[in-house]
C-alpha cells in the first residue's frame, strides 16, 4: 500500500481581486500573525500558494477572520476539558491562493481558514477536520477577538466569542452545565 500526501482545506473564503479602477486597488492586504503581505491582483505572475501558522486574518482593514486553534470533541472527555488527541482538527494554520488571471470573467483568490498539509491516512468516517471560524465586519487589522470552543455535555458545544456566548445543542436532549462562569439549561 503506498503513502499518499493529501492536504485537506475548509472553511475557504473567495476574495475577488479585480483590476476596475477606480472600483478597486488591484491588490488586497492581507495582515496575519506572520506579518502584512500585499496579494496582487490581475497580472502576468504565476499564481502563489502561501501558507502561515496563524489562526486568525484581516483583509483590507475591513474584514476581521478568526478560528479555534484546539477543539473539545463532546462526548470524548469530561465536559468543558479539552481531548489532545483531536488537537490537530483544526491544525492553527491559514493559507491564501494568490490567483493572477480571470476565469469566467471574475479575478478569485481564496483565504483558506483551516489548511492542514500532509494530512496522514483515515479510516471511512474518522473526521478529518474540525473547528469554528468567527467573522467580523469592518474591523481593523488590530482588533483580535477572543474564540475559545468547549463541549457542554455530550452533545452541547459552547462558543465563546468576544463578549458573545454561544451555546448549541447538537442533540435530542436537554444540556445542562457550566461555560465561562454562566449556568446553562
Amino acid at each position: 500500500m503506498s503513502s499518499l500526501s493529501t492536504a485537506y482545506a475548509t472553511g475557504i473564503i473567495a476574495l475577488l481581486n479585480e483590476d476596475a479602477k477606480p472600483l478597486t486597488r488591484n491588490e488586497r492586504t492581507v495582515w496575519t500573525a506572520a506579518g502584512k503581505q500585499i496579494m496582487r491582483g490581475a497580472s502576468d505572475e504565476p499564481a502563489r500558494f502561501h501558507a502561515w501558522g496563524t489562526t486568525w486574518a484581516n483583509v483590507d482593514d475591513r474584514i476581521g477572520i478568526v478560528r479555534s486553534s484546539a477543539f473539545t470533541r463532546p462526548g470524548s472527555a469530561e465536559a468543558g476539558i479539552p481531548n489532545s488527541q483531536f488537537s490537530d482538527m483544526a491544525s492553527g494554520r491559514m493559507a491564501y491562493l494568490e490567483t493572477h488571471s480571470y476565469e469566467r470573467a471574475r479575478l478569485q483568490q481564496e483565504l483558506v481558514v483551516n489548511y492542514q498539509p500532509d494530512v496522514g491516512p483515515r479510516r471511512s468516517g474518522q473526521l478529518i477536520a474540525g473547528s469554528v471560524v468567527g467573522i467580523v465586519p469592518d474591523a481593523r487589522h488590530s482588533f483580535r477577538p477572543r474564540l475559545e470552543v468547549q463541549s457542554l455535555g455530550e452533545d452541547g458545544v459552547v462558543v465563546l466569542f468576544d463578549h458573545w456566548l454561544v451555546a448549541v445543542n447538537l442533540g435530542d436532549k436537554e444540556i445542562t452545565g457550566q461555560a465561562s462562569d454562566r449556568s446553562l439549561r
